[in-house]
């Protein structure tokens, strides 16, 4: 006969209670301010995450940091804690960390579940061509927000640039994504353009395009699994950033993936003037204004020059290009 099957065991109920309340710790630590949304924890939906998602190496540290398991220590009750019991303590706290992805805590809190779904809610994923999830949409939106939003800035900053605290820190899903929600709050339903996002970032170099999904979890093809980076700091973002649009925010494109600021009868002209310069580039000078604009960067000021055709203006002719490969509105 075969050995009987092992049924999995609930977790320490005491053990666990310590573990949810240095969850929801960490969360505050997270955000200067405090918590930006308070965690509404399903303990069991919390203990099958740990228990499903997890790598077996980072279950196995915060189980055995906070004695889940009935019947083992508790090292996290200890007042003194020895060399070893402190490496235990960094390897849980790491392990706890990667709990805080959307993903994962839309699987076990009912607040963050309503807040995303209200998200989703505003994109329209019907012109993809593919069947997406909603997590795989999250993490396109993700891309928008950290890679699209304020082109060679994080999207918060404006002209002031702080290097100093990138190489430790990283973005918080938690925070970006209900920044997000404020930002969405006003919009109609099914209004966040999806494909357009998608054939934006495919028009990226092949390298970038693996980093960008890596960096948030998409699947990529797997004859570039090598190029994957994941959970970079926010110096690697900004270096990706500021490769990425070197002459500033791709601002058309961006409003265009939200459906803002433009009407349709702005499009035939440009469409009408690229028909033109995508047959002769060096006509594209003929667009450039006299005006010019500085853009800021961690290496300091940059001047650009302005194109506008139409009633449209652009800094960066990748982002012209870009627009007139991927973008086509029916008039």
């Amino acid at each position: 006969m075969g050995k009987k099957r092992r049924e999995p065991t609930s977790y320490d109920k005491s053990a666990f209670d310590l573990f949810v309340k240095t969850m929801s710790t960490m969360r505050q630590k997270m955000d200067e301010k405090g918590s930006i949304i308070e965690l509404q924890i399903d303990g069991a939906k919390l203990e099958e995450v740990i228990k499903t998602r997890l790598e077996k190496g980072d279950r196995e540290s915060i189980e055995k940091y906070f004695g889940l398991v009935p019947g083992t220590i508790c090292h996290a009750k200890k007042k003194k804690k020895d060399a070893a019991c402190m490496k235990m303590h960094r390897d849980a706290e790491l392990a706890t960390t990667k709990l805080f992805s959307i993903e994962n805590l839309r699987a076990f809190d009912k607040n963050i579940f309503d807040v995303t779904s209200e998200i989703i809610r505003k994109v329209d994923k019907s012109n993809m061509g593919e069947d997406i999830s909603d997590d795989d949409v999250l993490r396109y939106l993700k891309i928008f927000i950290i890679i699209f939003c304020g082109g060679p800035h994080l999207y918060w900053e404006e002209e002031k640039i702080d290097t100093a605290f990138e190489d430790r820190c990283q973005f918080d899903d938690l925070s970006v994504f209900m920044d997000m929600s404020l930002s969405f709050e006003e919009l109609p339903e099914h209004s966040v353009d999806l494909r357009l996002l998608r054939d934006t970032i495919d028009f990226f170099d092949v390298k970038d395009k693996i980093r960008i999904k890596s960096y948030v979890g998409l699947d990529v093809e797997k004859e570039y699994k090598d190029f994957q980076e994941e959970s970079p700091n926010m110096g690697k973002i900004r270096s990706l950033k500021e490769r990425l649009f070197p002459l500033g925010e791709w601002t058309v494109t961006t409003n265009l993936i939200v459906y803002q600021n433009y009407e349709q009868e702005e499009f035939p002209e440009f469409y009408q003037a690229m028909e033109s310069i995508s047959r002769n580039w060096k006509l594209l000078d003929e667009y450039i204004t006299v005006s010019k604009s500085v853009i800021y960067s961690s290496k300091g000021e940059k001047q650009v020059v302005t194109y506008k055709i139409g009633e449209l203006e652009f800094t960066d002719t990748d982002e012209i290009l870009a627009l007139y490969l991927n973008w086509l509105p029916s008039f």
